[in-house]
């Protein structure tokens, strides 16, 4: 399992509802068996299930991953948070879900 302390930003209060992983990560992540697996779960802190991805690009620093929401969810509690909102991010990294905890 991975897990992280992700601060709310802007990207994160748009539908999508981005998280990037820290690259302290990225070896174990690129390993794992959640990579590529097309669509995952996302477990919301009020137990609600989301649709979504985790995937890898390149930028400056190189390659990142980053998870996100599949838009169009009736039913978002994710975006009830506000900037610099701390939540805890857990992957699973044999399984098709992650869950994102309130701290």
């Amino acid at each position: 399992m991975i897990e992280f302390e992700f601060k709310v930003g802007k990207e994160f209060l748009k539908p999508h509802r981005k998280i990037t992983v820290p690259g302290r990560f990225k070896t174990s992540i690129g390993n794992s068996r959640i990579i590529g697996l097309g669509s995952i779960r996302i477990i919301c802190p009020d137990g609600t299930t989301l649709r979504g991805n985790i995937y890898s690009s390149y930028n400056n620093a190189g390659l990142y991953y980053q998870t996100y929401v599949n838009p169009g969810s009736e039913f978002d509690p994710l975006g009830n948070y506000e900037i610099r909102q701390r939540l805890i991010v857990k992957i699973f990294e044999n399984s098709d879900y992650i869950e994102i905890e309130e701290e």
